[in-house]
């Protein structure tokens, strides 16, 4: 299996179901038409964590991190020119969707 590396708090916000698309610099590859992968997060929080805040100010302020958190349906990748230019959530370039997400009880 698979794993995406999203650094937090952009995972927690997949995992609460805030966010659905994952944006990425290349295409990681994903098969049509979708496929199970882990989500992982990255020991380092993302320098705009507070974007992140300011559109699911649910999420906690206390993230783990370095562990295997949920497991995802993943579609491949598509152009963010391709999505609704007033989704929140995609910046691109390339923009993967997620489903199904399954949070794990224990990392």
């Amino acid at each position: 299996m698979r794993a995406l590396t999203i650094r937090q708090p952009w995972l927690d916000a997949i995992l609460v179901g805030s966010k659905r698309i994952e944006n990425r610099g290349r295409d990681p590859g994903i098969r049509y038409p979708a496929e199970w992968v882990a989500l992982h997060a990255g020991l380092a929080l993302h320098v705009d964590a507070d974007s992140c805040y300011g559109l699911a100010p649910e999420l906690p302020r206390d993230h783990l991190r370095g562990a295997i958190l949920g497991l995802a349906l993943v579609t491949p990748g598509v152009p963010v020119e391709s999505l609704d230019p007033a989704d929140p959530w995609a910046s691109g370039p390339i923009c993967l969707g997620l489903a199904q997400i399954l949070v794990l009880d224990r990392p």
